[in-house]
């Protein structure tokens, strides 16, 4: 996916955030082939986000983040309390699948926050961090965080 990253262009950087800097995301699954996971009988696999400069915009809102299981998340958010009026309050600037910035290459922050708390709901860090010139990946725990979502529509919840 960065196979174009190089060191020929930098992004402005200084005290405030780069406002030309937008955010894509890609989504992985990282699976270990060799063990079972305990409450499904499957390979154990956990997905990881890689946030990442770019120049494609978009603006969505928070659900978005839960692609392609966007309703089920909306279930789960409501039995805590959080109606779905209030997750589409939220505003978002993340495109999925975005191009990244070519000719630049980034450092890379790892964020696995866990504590029962989705890997992408510490949307508000991981924007201010790629908008000053950084990759963040982020490390789902299935089973520990509330919900996980995996791409293929999946949903872990906590056990």
């Amino acid at each position: 996916m960065f196979s174009s990253v190089t060191s020929k262009q930098t992004l402005e950087s200084g005290s405030g955030m780069d406002s030309n800097i937008r955010i894509g995301r890609v989504i992985k699954v990282v699976e270990d082939i060799n063990r079972k996971a305990m409450f499904e009988g499957e390979f154990r696999s956990f997905p990881v986000s890689v946030f990442y400069p770019t120049l494609e915009e978009m603006e969505t809102d928070l659900t978005s983040l839960f692609q392609p299981a966007i309703e089920k998340a909306i279930d789960t958010f409501s039995k805590f309390g959080i109606k779905e009026e209030k997750l589409k309050e939220v505003k978002i600037t993340v495109k999925d699948n975005a191009v990244p910035t070519k000719y630049t290459s980034f450092p890379v922050v790892l964020l696995s926050p866990g504590f029962g708390i989705d890997r992408d709901l510490y949307i508000e860090i991981i924007t201010a961090i790629v908008q000053k010139g950084y990759i963040v990946v982020t490390v789902s725990v299935p089973y520990d965080s509330f919900f996980t979502v995996y791409p293929n529509g999946r949903v872990n919840l906590a056990s």
